[in-house]
This record gives C-alpha cells, sequence and structure tokens, in this order.
C-alpha cells in the first residue's frame, strides 16, 4: 500500500493547493504534503533495503534498491526546498488579490511536478516511466515563469520545446527496445517491465538495442543537459525561482539520469560487450564537461554559473557511469552530494540575490559580512561545487579518477581533470569577490527569515564536509547494492 500513498499524496496536495484561499496557507500546506511524503519514502526504502524490493499494481509499481535511493533524495529535497519557499516568497511584495491566486497555482504545480517524479521512480515499466519524465516537462514549464515576464517566458518555451523534441527520441528508443524484447520472446505488457526486460535481454535483437540505446541517450540525455542537448538548461535554471531552481538542478536532473541507468545493464546483457554502450555514456559525459567549462569561465549570473556548474556535474556523474562497475558507486555518491551542494547554492544564491536586488556576481561583494549565513553558504557551496577538500564533491570525484585510471580510461580521465581545473578556476574568483569584496550600501535587509532554514544551511554545509572526510558504512551500502542494479546482478 506504501507505493500507492507515495502516487497518491503529490495528486490530493495539488487538490488541497486549489482549494486554500490565502498565500500562507498554501506555503504552509507544501511544507506538509513534502514532509509526509519524504517519511513515507524514507519508510519504503527501509523497507527495500531491509527485506528487498516490492511492488504493487500487478508488477506495474516497484521499489527497489536503485529507485529507493532517488526516491529519498527527491522527496528529501523537495521537502527542504518546500521549507525555503515559504521564507523566499515571503522576501515579496505582496498583493492580495494576485499573489493568493498566485501561490495556489504554484502549489498545484509544485505537488504535480513531485508527483510525476516519484512516478518515473517508482513505475517498473519503462513505457509509464517515459510518461512520467514527459509529465515533468509538463509540470515545470509553467513553474519557470509563475512570475511571468519576457526572460521567463522565453526560458519556459525554449524548455518545453527542447525537452518535448527531445523526449520523443527517448520514446523512440523505447519502442527499438520493446521491439527487442517481443524479438527475445517476451509478450504483452511484460515487453516493457523492467524486471522482465533484464531476464530476456541476453536473447534480445543487439542491433536494435544498439539503436534504442543511443536514442534514449539523446533523448533522456536532453532532460539531463548533457552537451551538445543542454541549451534550455542555463535559461531555465537562471529565470525559474530559486526554490523551483534548486529542485531542478537537484533532483529533475537525476531522474533523466535514473532512466538511462535502468537500460545499462540491458545493453551490457544483449550485445555481449559491455564497453559499448559505456564509451556512449564516456564521450557525452566529457563533452559536458568540457562544454561546461568554457561557459563558466564568462558568467555574470550567479545562477547561470550555478546552471552551468550543473552541466559539469551530470557529465560527471555520466563519465562514472561509463567507466562501468567500477564507476558506479562513484556516481550514485557523486549523486547525492551534487544534488544536496547545488540544492544548498541555489538557495543561499536566492536570498544573497534576494538582498542585493541583483543576480549580477559583480555587484555583488562583501556578502560574508552583510548576510552572514547566506553570504557564508553560497561561498561554501561554491568551494565544495568546484572541488575543494575536504569535501564530498572531492571525494566523489577522486573515486572517479582512481575508478578511471584502474579500468584504464587514461585519455577520458585528462579531459576529466582538465575541464574540473578549469571550472575550478573560472568560479573561484567571483566567488572570493562575492564573500569578501568591499560591501556596497546599503544592503537590503530580508524579510521572511527563518531559523529552520538557516539551520538547514549549517546542516547541509556540514554535511557537505564530514562525508568528505568519512562515507558511514550504511550509506556506502546503499550505493553498492544501487550499483549492483545497474551492473546488472
Amino acid at each position: 500500500m506504501i507505493l500507492w500513498a507515495l502516487a497518491a499524496v503529490p495528486m490530493a496536495g495539488a487538490l488541497v493547493c486549489l482549494l486554500i484561499p490565502r498565500r500562507q496557507a498554501v506555503l504552509g500546506w507544501i511544507i506538509i504534503g513534502s514532509a509526509i511524503e519524504t517519511v513515507l519514502a524514507v519508510i519504503a526504502g527501509v523497507g527495500v533495503y531491509r527485506v528487498g524490493s516490492m511492488d504493487a499494481c500487478l508488477g506495474h509499481l516497484a521499489l527497489d534498491e536503485l529507485s529507493a535511493f532517488h526516491l529519498s533524495l527527491v522527496t528529501g529535497i523537495f521537502l527542504l526546498s518546500s521549507i525555503y519557499a515559504r521564507g523566499y516568497f515571503n522576501q515579496e511584495p505582496f498583493d492580495p488579490t494576485r499573489d493568493d491566486r498566485q501561490a495556489r497555482k504554484f502549489g498545484a504545480l509544485w505537488f504535480s511536478f513531485l508527483g510525476s517524479m516519484v512516478g518515473v521512480l517508482i513505475f517498473n515499466n519503462v513505457g509509464l516511466m517515459w510518461v512520467s519524465m514527459e509529465s515533468t516537462t509538463l509540470a515545470s514549464a509553467f513553474l519557470i515563469c509563475i512570475h511571468a515576464d519576457r526572460l521567463s517566458m522565453e526560458a519556459a518555451w525554449k524548455y518545453l520545446i527542447i525537452c518535448s523534441a527531445g523526449i520523443v527520441l527517448g520514446l523512440l528508443g523505447t519502442v527499438f527496445i520493446y521491439g527487442a524484447s517481443v524479438s527475445a520472446g517476451a509478450a504483452g505488457e511484460e515487453a516493457l517491465c523492467w524486471t522482465d526486460l533484464v531476464s530476456h535481454a541476453g536473447q534480445m535483437n543487439p542491433s536494435l538495442v544498439k539503436i534504442g540505446f543511443v536514442l534514449i541517450v539523446v533523448g533522456y540525455g536532453t532532460k539531463i543537459g548533457l552537451a551538445p542537448m543542454h541549451t534550455w538548461l542555463p535559461d531555465a535554471h537562471s529565470q525559474a525561482p530559486t526554490p523551483v531552481s534548486a529542485v531542478f538542478s537537484g533532483v529533475l536532473l537525476n531522474c533523466a539520469t535514473y532512466c538511462i541507468c535502468r537500460f545499462i545493464p540491458i545493453v551490457a546483457a544483449s550485445t555481449g560487450t559491455p564497453d559499448w554502450g559505456r564509451r556512449i555514456l564516456l564521450g557525452f559525459g566529457l563533452v559536458s564537461m568540457v562544454v561546461a567549462a568554457v561557459f563558466v569561465l564568462v558568467q555574470r549570473d550567479v545562477k547561470r554559473l550555478l546552471a552551468y556548474s550543473s552541466v559539469e556535474h551530470m557529465g560527471i556523474i555520466t563519465v562514472g557511469l561509463g567507466l562501468g562497475p567500477a564507476g558506479y558507486v562513484a556516481a550514485l555518491y557523486h549523486t547525492l552530494n551534487h544534488s544536496v551542494c547545488k540544492t544548498l547554492a541555489f538557495f543561499c544564491a536566492g536570498r544573497v540575490g534576494q538582498s542585493y536586488g541583483t543576480r549580477n556576481m559583480e555587484s555583488i561583494s562583501g556578502s560574508v559580512s552583510a548576510c552572514p549565513v547566506w553570504g557564508s553558504g553560497l561561498l561554501a557551496a561554491i568551494l565544495l561545487l568546484i572541488g575543494c577538500a575536504p569535501g564530498a564533491i572531492f571525494m566523489s570525484e577522486f573515486m572517479i579518477v582512481r575508478a578511471g585510471i584502474a579500468g584504464g580510461h587514461l585519455a577520458v580521465i585528462a579531459g576529466f581533470l582538465a575541464a574540473v581545473a578549469i571550472v575550478f578556476c573560472g568560479a573561484l574568483r567571483p566567488a572570493i569577490h562575492m564573500a569578501f569584496g568591499d560591501t556596497p550600501e546599503p544592503v537590503g535587509a530580508l524579510r521572511g527569515e527563518s531559523t529552520v532554514m538557516r539551520g538547514c544551511v549549517v546542516a547541509m554545509t556540514a554535511w557537505l564536509i564530514l562525508t568528505g572526510m568519512w562515507i558511514p558504512a550504511g550509506l556506502t551500502a546503499v550505493f553498492q547494492r544501487a550499483a549492483r542494479l545497474i551492473a546488472g546482478m
């Protein structure tokens, strides 16, 4: 029943938001609804890791170690972003007539977005997984332009058109996989169920699977933001309200990566040459890192800087997946690190931007003294994102490098390190200027400050530093068991 509950809570939350008359009540309800969903996800995840995978609805709904890990991450980031959203929107001028109506729309879209991502993770049917991924586009496009202006409308349309076109290729790739499944003897609904696809993979037509996988990587890679399909991402991340940007970068991109992970064991088993699919992932991952490194150097908007950082880090995760079993654990570890750190970075960038009245990094200076919690948090987040030690991202990047060297991918690792070094240099200078430059007078005071949210900033920063020096054994076990599913074990 818990799988049904996970699907039902976001739908009920969206309906309730449409009925609530006041903005403050809507913002409070999204916290309550997100908390309920997070508790359900954690209970389900603990059950999966203790007892084993669970399923419902004749096997069309399922949760295993890989999906449970991502589900807990998605719901956790949504809960943090819901708490943050209340203080963030309270900072804005209030128009009772317009803002109450807008809050209802935001709440309904927020829960619809959450529900669509939960659907991606709990559907065992890869066709329904694709439907859920497409529904994330429809829900989140309107969140980008919740404050309608020219730039946000342009970003929303670009996001809608590029991602919809890309995800059509993902559907076409799924059709090829379905055809290969039928040729292997699968029949009816089982031809699209992931568990049955894995069991029949060894008998599938390898040519159909190869074509399907290329289309799937390009299709879902568009939603991930892999270069050269990344062009929607900087605009969407920078123009969306900061809570939406945090969820975009923190977990939406991970859900698209999760979709690709589901097809990796199928390709490996059907082709008999696991390196074939991994080479494709290595190529896309490395290109994304290089493209991001170039664009990071010329950014002036702090949210666009963080957006290109997302392109880089999704490239890092994709490289990790391309290194095979030795890189799967590192890729999952980096997924967690990037989600927490990028969420922290967007939270702090949003509040600093509200305080200074601009997101231009040249106009933001002395933020550590002007707004100590948010300015210090932004500095720490950027330093952690660019791989400073002793941070968790440094450790996961080191694990990926070690896996690449052990696998003999020396050229890939050389390009990897070069891209990371360029991003390090490109982001360090503006980070130091924003933190320690001369403070302009006056810097606006922030309203709606939350002690809970400030505590979350401190806790997230401490977590990222602590897990860079010590990874709990239980967390390592989570990564290892999820990685075995990607490896088809």
